[in-house]
């Protein structure tokens, strides 16, 4: 019985992290595919590639918080990138700031 209780406990308890990082991950796929329609060339196509790259190592290997701040570092420089290439300008979520 103690361990079911101790099981549950751990399930509430890592849950909401992992939604967090879910939804962060969720609004950095939308603004990749905003800012990959509105800019080209290879060189910016590579960099972004790379920040994706960033991404998904992050998600699978940092806690919620320092994840949040990857993605706020990671929303700067896309939207520095998407600038310099004449893209469009995405929103970085409150949340990660």
């Amino acid at each position: 019985m103690r361990i079911l209780v101790t099981l549950m406990a751990l399930m509430f308890l890592a849950t909401p992290a992992y939604a967090g990082k879910s939804k962060t991950d969720d609004a950095w796929t939308e603004a990749v595919s905003v800012v990959t329609g509105s800019v080209s060339g290879e060189a910016a196509e590579s960099q972004i590639d790379a920040m994706q790259d960033e991404m998904d190592s992050g998600y699978n290997s940092l806690d919620r918080s320092d994840y949040y701040a990857l993605a706020s570092k990671m929303f700067d420089k896309l939207n520095a990138l998407s600038a310099k290439h004449g893209g469009k300008k995405v929103r970085k979520p409150g949340w990660v700031d």
